[in-house]
């Protein structure tokens, strides 16, 4: 039975007393006062006009509701509250003032081209709740959206704007809800952080300006043992890092970039275990990736350009491995490890920097496969401290200062290596250090202090040095 209201039936309760089915608002229809505007909890069909609340929820929806073509308005109170079922979101406005949508329970709601104009929360999603959502907007005060328990679901198309407060999508618990084409066009605390045990999933998506309100905070945060999968996303105009990694959280990050951070872009410390194939940082005020703590993992297709700071820089007790790597234009060196960290990595090429191309210093370790360190203004490859160097293969060259330096207490093994073409000496060993050559025949213009060794065996054929002894 189809009812119209106000015109057949004066009230929504009366309509939905009368037992219609389908209910078609006409203007502006008001909803009592109360915990909840109006229960929905039989299959119904309401469509067009303007549902007008005042407090508590406007609408609490269950199974079989379908609300098409409307505007929900609550000027002191909340929008929809999903607690059962699969109902049907369609056309739908929500102008209230505290949290526009929650989705609970078991609920399984369908979301199409749904609008939330100035709440201050957008969507909540939690317990065990798996909306399937397209085309959502949501321009929040607060965060826009918040996954939190066991929440799941598919989040398509999203157009999201957040306020100075909180981050404009956060997860907790162990929710496991994915977005899709996520364009989050301001936030004012950080775009994405995630927490807990969450394991969030974004499939393409692009953070265009975060941390306006407070650059405290980064663009992405993980955290906690969050392990989200975050692919195809590009992130810009961050007021503080790019992306901040810590705890004891497993991201698997895909096509990442990060474009013109106001400190490091992408930074992580703690325990953090890294997979990461396919990252671009460019245009970073800080470094451009930073490693510190105990983090470990692999990394592949690392690009970094044009960064006030190091390109890559690892330091404490990290312990990674680097297959393919490119850094141009950083103010600091290159790739940089320090502490007791230890790095294998294959593929580097390292030009156009401010200071050396690669500086292994204080306990570090770099095993370099193949690297091309060239044309930077100072030396190709720098190893001091009691740090220590393998390179395997690889040319370093025409660089403004030494090809490859080594001091202090450092030792050094270069198998197969063309170092040729630096301003400064190619081969220079200072203090106690050591480099023991093979491979390749001894370059010119090689100096050697006092107290220095070098060890000439290039008479061993290439790949016949091992590890440092």
């Amino acid at each position: 039975m189809r009812v119209r209201v106000p015109r057949d039936q004066p009230t929504l309760a009366r309509a939905l007393e009368s037992g219609a089915d389908r209910i078609v608002l006409q203007g502006v229809v008001d909803l009592p006062e109360g915990p909840a505007g109006a229960i929905l909890s039989r299959p119904v069909h309401i469509s067009g006009g303007t549902l007008r609340a005042h407090g508590g929820w406007a609408l609490i929806v269950g199974e079989g509701v379908r609300l098409s073509d409307l505007i929900v308005e609550n000027p002191t109170g909340h929008g929809v509250r999903i607690v059962a079922g699969a109902p049907v979101l369609e056309n739908v406005e929500l102008r209230v003032k505290g949290v526009a949508g929650v989705c609970e329970g078991h609920s399984k709601p369908i979301l199409r081209r749904v609008m939330v104009d100035g709440a201050d929360n957008g969507w909540l999603l939690r317990e065990d709740t798996a909306p399937d959502a397209d085309e959502l907007a949501v321009k929040a005060t607060g965060s826009a959206i918040v996954a939190t328990d066991r929440a799941g679901g598919h989040l398509a198309r999203l157009a999201l704007v957040s306020g100075d407060s909180f981050a404009c999508i956060e997860a907790h618990g162990e929710s496991t809800t994915t977005l899709a084409g996520l364009t989050v066009l301001s936030a004012g605390c950080g775009a994405l952080h995630l927490y807990a045990s969450s394991r969030i999933t974004v499939e393409g998506g692009h953070i265009q300006r975060s941390g306006t309100a407070d650059a405290r905070f980064p663009a992405i945060e993980v955290r906690e043992q969050a392990a989200p999968t975050l692919t195809d996303l590009k992130v810009e105009q961050s007021g503080g890092r790019g992306v901040f990694l810590h705890g004891s959280c497993q991201p698997v990050l895909r096509n990442l970039s990060v474009d013109a951070a106001a400190s490091q872009g992408v930074e992580a410390q703690g325990d953090v275990m890294l997979d990461v194939s396919g990252l671009s940082v460019v245009g970073a005020a800080g470094g451009g990736v930073v490693l510190r703590g105990a983090v470990t993992g692999r990394l592949q297709a690392v690009h970094v350009d044009d960064t006030r700071n190091v390109g890559v820089g690892l330091g404490e007790d990290v312990r990674v491995e680097v297959d393919g790597l490119r850094v141009r234009q950083a103010e600091g060196a290159g790739l940089r490890v320090a502490g007791r960290a230890r790095a294998v990595v294959r593929q580097a090429m390292l030009e156009l920097l401010g200071c050396p191309g690669v500086r292994v210093h204080e306990e570090g370790h770099l095993t370099l496969h193949a690297p091309i360190v060239r044309a930077n203004r100072a030396d190709g490859v720098q190893v001091d401290g009691a740090a220590s160097l393998v390179v395997r293969h690889g040319q370093i060259g025409e660089n403004e200062g030494k090809g490859l330096s080594a001091t202090g207490s450092a030792r050094v093994r270069a198998n197969g290596v063309a170092i040729t073409g630096n301003q400064g000496w190619n081969v220079a060993a200072a203090d106690s250090a050591e480099v023991r050559w093979s491979g390749s025949p001894v370059p010119e213009r090689v100096s050697v202090a006092p107290g220095a060794k070098l060890v000439d065996r290039s008479a061993v054929a290439a790949d016949g040095v091992g590890q440092l002894d």
